[in-house]
């Protein structure tokens, strides 16, 4: 029988990617502001997600308060490593809320059009190296701030993060103005290709450095596959429902859904490796129950919410 901590877990991770991918194209149009030349363009880009950044973040924090709910050690354990990280990363997605809300009350655009690049680029930073860390199980430590974001793994996945938004960004501004007369000048094959050897080397360092990850992912194949083969039918799948056959947004979801559940998939029983196993984390049964109903309203209608804002944008 699945158990709690198990359901709880699928969850927080299927909140996480839908985060992954809806805020990481947000932050993707806003790394793809160098790259759009023409005024008009970058204009465009931001008011393309002006109506959705908000709901996007939303899955952010659906995921971390079931994290605090579920799983309350976890909290203990990487928030005084990663205190500082953490808050700049706050800080940084504040102040990217503020641009989009106050984008049309200010005159200064190329002000809030470079202040939206720098947040950009520096919360997919932090949330690829913070992610690394986690992942390796590597500069977990009990003095308050000193988690190590800046050893090459940490910069690499930091790396990796930041062109697969920008890539996730670039396929958004392809698709949401693909009827408009404004040029899109942004370059998402040169993107992708940067993106996607970042992401491998990304990977095959996370499976070398650390060689449990790498024996759950032998032992766990045929799960994996499943997952590779649903990923791969998923655009078709969208592409038939929508009957949109130029989409490339619609591909990249592909790879960034194989990429989190895998991850998922490998990590599990653990929160952190080593040690952190999630019944030996987990709260009280009855708090997990409690939050299990909570959680169990609350995803239906944030994803039929989430569905419907899109619905019009997908049929374009």
């Amino acid at each position: 029988m699945v158990s709690l901590e198990t359901v709880l877990y699928a969850l927080i991770a299927l909140s996480l990617a839908l985060y992954f991918l809806l805020d990481g194209y947000t932050l993707g149009v806003g790394l793809n502001m160098p790259l759009l030349r023409n005024p008009q363009a970058r204009e465009a880009a931001i008011h393309s997600v002006t109506p959705f950044w908000d709901a996007n973040q939303t899955w952010l924090v659906f995921a971390v308060a079931g994290l605090y709910g579920a799983f309350p050690t976890f909290y203990s354990t990487i928030l005084p490593t990663f205190y500082i990280e953490i808050i700049i990363l706050l800080m940084l997605l504040f102040i990217r809320g503020i641009v989009f809300e106050f984008y049309e009350k200010f005159s200064c655009s190329g002000f809030l059009q470079a202040l939206l690049f720098v947040t950009a680029f520096a919360a997919a930073f932090l949330q690829g190296a913070i992610a690394t860390q986690l992942l390796l199980g590597q500069g977990i430590t009990d003095e308050p701030g000193h988690g190590d974001i800046w050893q090459y793994a940490g910069l690499l996945g930091g790396a990796a993060f930041i062109l697969g938004y920008a890539v996730l960004g670039s396929a958004w501004l392809q698709m949401s103005q693909s009827n408009s007369k404004t040029k899109i000048t942004a370059y998402p094959r040169t993107l992708g290709i940067s993106a996607f050897v970042a992401i491998v080397l990304w990977v095959v360092l996370c499976l070398t450095e650390q060689p449990l990850l790498a024996a759950r992912l032998a032992e766990r194949t045929e799960i994996i596959l499943c997952i590779v083969a649903a990923s791969l039918l998923l655009p078709i799948l969208l592409r038939r429902i929508t009957g949109v056959h130029k989409n490339p947004l619609i591909w990249v979801i592909s790879p960034l859904i194989l990429l989190s559940s895998a991850g998922s998939i490998c990590l599990y029983p653990d929160l952190l490796i080593p040690g952190l196993r999630l019944q030996n984390v987990a709260a009280p049964h009855a708090s997990l129950i409690f939050l299990l109903v909570g959680l169990a309203i609350a995803l239906p209608i944030i994803i039929a919410y989430t569905l419907y804002s899109y619905w019009s944008l997908l049929k374009r």
